[in-house]
């Protein structure tokens, strides 16, 4: 994985204004993406959110005027999921603005997914202030 170095580009608000306005729609694509619900072909990769993702972003990046990864699933997998989630967000075409959701990192929300049980606070909250 290549260092975190300063990444310089446009407000989010001008992104996804000119965004809309080069598509004429709000659709945002979700990347909530659980290990247990992922295809079995992608279970045994190296990455297997990463993989997902990746093929979600090239089936939908000419139409997604934002995508939207949820803090919450990428620390479920620890490390891994850290580093998925740092290449998921550097895979986006630059023109397209990335919403970075952290409900559920926290608390469960009413639906929501049983695996957030497994983090303590802190280290939620370390995570979720570094980004």
């Amino acid at each position: 994985m290549r260092s975190m170095e300063k990444i310089v580009s446009k407000s989010f608000w001008l992104k996804y204004q000119n965004r809309y306005q080069e598509l004429g729609s709000h659709v945002c694509v979700g990347l909530d993406s659980r290990l247990d619900l992922l295809p079995p072909c992608l279970q045994k990769a190296d990455n297997p959110i990463w993989h997902f993702n990746r093929a979600i972003i090239d089936a939908t990046a000419d139409y997604a005027t934002a995508y939207k990864p949820n803090l919450a699933f990428y620390l479920a997998d620890g490390i891994r999921g850290l580093e998925a989630l740092y290449k998921t967000v550097s895979y986006i075409p630059s023109q397209i603005p990335v919403i970075l959701e952290c409900r559920g990192v926290f608390q469960r929300y009413q639906g929501g997914c049983h695996h957030y049980q497994s983090f303590d606070g802190q280290r939620c909250a370390f995570a979720s202030a570094g980004t």
